[in-house]
């Protein structure tokens, strides 16, 4: 017997809860299950890793096919593979398996969520990221020993290029090794907390910054451009894992087709599009940009001023 699929869209401090019922079972039942998936949304640390998560209720595994007859729930690992979550609950095998009253039944929901969705964060730590962070650590390396080389006017371009894929190497690095932890949690709160510090680290380095560009005006010795140069670059650097963190978070938070292995797989300029989008969805201002000129901090605007100062600095230095 088919039954239409009833499809109910649950917000829980801004991450999504869908939940699809095709269950010929009681309405009475379906709310009891509906109730219990909103309580384990709303309390369980493992849960609130995901920022979209979609419970399918079935009668029995016979109606989706399954070999699994006397399962109670599936986590589908195929899309944990993918950074989707998506478990499938058999309402007739719970009834049977949780029949005595209303509280046991309950109970046996909720630990059996607890159960499915520990497998998916396995499967998508172990399957899905793990061989993804293993190349951005390889990029990681690659980028520090290039540290050494940032000294002179010739190379505050780069200085700025470097920093901006450090943000998405160290974000992506730092984001998901919270995430293994535990230590991620999807809410408002969490969203507001992370954009206040990557402001606060950008208007920490931004002095130093503004210090160099002030510099290239005037006719002081390589030596000390460099040192100059290299106080902005340090200062820049400590901010890199907060601001990175927080693009990622604000992606996946605000854009819920997005996944922390797709992420991986972005070049770093569609990585920041990416992120302003999702900025401007959410109708606040981007930390950083690249060339829309929309950030606190803008890649483009920050060359520009750049090429009006060398340009000065060069006029001053043939007369």
């Amino acid at each position: 017997m088919i039954f239409m699929t009833k499809r109910l869209v649950i917000p829980i401090d801004g991450r999504s809860i869908i939940i699809l019922i095709n269950s010929s079972a009681e309405e009475t039942v379906h709310d009891t299950f509906v109730q219990v998936i909103i309580r384990f949304c709303q309390n369980e640390f493992v849960a609130k890793s995901f920022p979209e998560i979609t419970f399918q209720l079935f009668d029995d595994p016979a109606a989706e096919g399954s070999h699994s007859e006397g399962g109670l729930a599936y986590a589908n690992f195929t899309k944990a593979k993918e950074g989707i979550a998506h478990i499938t609950i058999y309402v007739s095998n719970m009834l049977m398996s949780f029949f005595s009253d209303e509280e046991v039944l309950q109970k046996g929901i909720y630990s059996t969520l607890v159960h499915e969705i520990t497998h998916i964060l396995q499967a998508f730590s172990s399957n899905a990221v793990f061989k993804n962070i293993a190349a951005v650590k390889q990029l990681l390396a690659k980028s520090r020993e290039l540290e050494k080389n940032v000294q002179g006017i010739g190379v505050m371009r780069y200085v700025l290029r470097h920093f901006f894929q450090r943000i998405f190497i160290e974000g992506l690095a730092e984001y998901s090794e919270k995430f293994f932890t535990g230590k991620i949690f999807f809410s408002e709160n969490t969203f507001n907390q992370l954009l206040y510090d990557a402001n606060t680290n950008v208007e920490y380095f931004l002095p130093y910054l503004e210090k160099v560009q002030k510099s290239m005006m005037q006719k002081i010795d390589e030596e000390t451009f460099a040192k100059e140069l290299n106080q902005f670059y340090e200062s820049a650097s400590i901010g890199v894992y907060g601001i990175g963190e927080h693009m990622v978070f604000s992606i996946l938070f605000i854009d819920h087709s997005q996944t922390l292995p797709h992420l991986l797989t972005l070049e770093l300029f569609d990585f920041v599009r990416l992120y302003e989008k999702c900025m401007e969805k959410k109708k606040s201002v981007p930390v950083i940009s690249f060339t829309s000129g929309k950030g606190v901090f803008d890649y483009k605007r920050e060359v520009e001023k750049l090429n009006v100062f060398y340009e000065f600095f060069k006029k001053e230095s043939s007369n």
